[in-house]
């Protein structure tokens, strides 16, 4: 339930950064000289080159964005303002019952490690810090399994964020009445199935496993770390002491919602820009209609020969800013509720 809500909360506030990542990622400029033709059919130049040091056109300047500010501003000139939560009936159908099974998962794998590490060697339960290691294994875990079950979903909601037309059937000129239509998301799937097969709903799993289980991994062993009392507690109340005084031994290291807030924070953060790379390659993957099969090597191969290094961090900054207040409005909400519930 805990998690539930917080997922709630999470989707209606960063999907238009979510919307904003996938624009820009997806957006491709070529090279002028791996596509000649490219200033003979109006490619406008955007200031970016090549790997190899040749000017980067843009035959859609309409989709290029400079940074998140000109997306969060032109996208809504283009589209209107709904169009920020492009597919946000899909992040719901996705998020609430995932999260949920993410979180049980983690901590019912955590539960069982510690306990059986408590029984073990008994002199580690008076520890009430999770050693990082098992938070590691346990995120990682959750997570993948949680990402399979929800691929389809994923690769959906990919799509619709990705499209920027507005008389499919993926529309979302009205996301309220998208949330209202429960035979919109199923028909789109069944299309998908049409085109792929069964194995087309899996589309981009590969990378969607590499991006999420380094930073599930990241983060929760980060977070168990941040939130112990040997962590962000104990360094704000060294910081309260030796301001007022030095001599006083008496702290508090407990944990509260400023704690979780900020160790969900930064543990997101570094995790979120770590698997960007990762991120960039899936979203590739899932973007397309589907009628043919696009391997990782060649979406790794393409970003490498147009863009180079640096088109793996396509989309990074809008990426770091979605996902750090989301782990904070996550944590936050998800212990807070998880302390309240079990009272």
């Amino acid at each position: 339930v805990a998690a539930t809500l917080g997922a709630c909360t999470t989707a209606l506030v960063v999907t238009p950064l979510d919307v904003v990542k996938v624009r820009m990622q997806v957006h491709v400029c070529q090279s002028s000289a791996s596509s000649p033709t490219a200033a003979a059919v109006g490619g406008a130049a955007t200031g970016m080159r090549s790997a190899g040091g040749d000017a980067l056109l843009c035959h859609d300047p309409a989709s290029h964005f400079r940074n998140i500010f000109d997306a969060l501003v032109r996208i809504p000139q283009q589209h209107g303002i709904r169009a920020l939560w492009r597919g946000l009936s899909t992040t719901l159908a996705l998020a609430v019952p995932t999260t949920g099974l993410y979180f049980t998962f983690y901590e019912t794998l955590l539960l069982t490690l510690t306990n059986t590490s408590s029984s073990s060697s008994p002199s580690s339960s008076s520890s009430s810090s999770i050693p990082p290691q098992t938070a590691l294994f346990c995120g990682m875990t959750a997570r993948c399994a949680t990402a399979t079950i929800a691929a389809p979903l994923e690769l959906l909601r990919t799509r619709i964020q990705a499209s920027t037309t507005t008389t499919s059937s993926s529309s979302s000129s009205s996301w309220l009445s998208s949330l209202r239509s429960s035979g919109k998301m199923s028909g789109e799937l069944g299309g998908m199935v049409t085109k792929g097969g069964w194995r087309g709903l899996f589309r981009g799993l590969g990378p969607t496993l590499l991006r999420d289980a380094p930073f599930s991994a990241i983060y929760w062993a980060s977070y168990e770390f941040l939130k112990a009392e040997h962590g962000l507690p104990r360094l704000l109340n060294n910081h309260v002491n030796s301001g007022h005084n030095k001599n006083n031994n008496t702290t508090t290291t407990s944990s509260g919602l400023g704690t979780y807030v900020a160790a969900g924070s930064v543990s997101g953060m570094v995790a979120a820009a770590v698997t960007t790379p990762a991120d960039v390659v899936k979203t590739r993957m899932q973007a397309g209609d589907g009628s043919r099969a696009v391997l990782m090597r060649e979406v790794v191969k393409d970003v490498m020969n147009t863009e180079g290094p640096a088109g793996f961090t396509r989309g990074i900054a809008a990426r770091v800013a979605k996902v750090t207040p989301a782990c904070a409005i996550m944590m936050g909400s998800y212990e807070l509720i998880k302390q309240v519930w079990t009272v």
